[in-house]
């Protein structure tokens, strides 16, 4: 049942987006792991792909893609109290994820320490303020 599923194209179609989703939101994670992981069936999928799904052409194209698109949209949403991201329209913040994660992830991190010490200064008592 699932072999024939697969055999038709909208089959392979929808095996291919579902399947990159879930390697986009692995894709997502940072690490060793999850980018071995990716890789390691995304190329099976190819091989698997160009083999068995031959009506289905844009099968490859489409997971890859979508793996890009998944893994954006994730980290976006992750970093979305960056301040870089929290005045801009959504298509400007999927390209700043997509072109400068590290910077707008290194923005994000130190507005997050900047508002830890903040908050650890604000719960000193008022005499302890006094005396520093």
């Amino acid at each position: 049942m699932i072999s024939e599923f697969v055999s038709s194209p909208v089959g392979a179609y929808v095996l291919s987006f579902v399947l990159a989703v879930a390697m986009g939101l692995v894709a997502a994670e940072r690490g060793i792991r999850a980018w071995l992981t990716t890789v390691l069936v995304t190329i099976v999928f190819i091989a698997v792909a160009s083999t068995r799904m031959t009506d289905a052409v844009f099968a490859a194209p489409l997971y890859v893609t979508t793996i890009g698109v998944t893994a954006i949209l994730v980290t976006m949403v992750e970093l979305r109290a960056s301040p870089l991201l929290v005045s801009e329209p959504l298509w400007r913040k999927v390209l700043l994820v997509a072109v400068r994660e590290g910077a707008v992830r290194a923005a994000a991190e130190l507005d997050e320490r900047d508002r830890a010490t903040d908050s650890a200064r604000d719960a000193q008592p008022e005499a302890a303020r006094r005396r520093a």
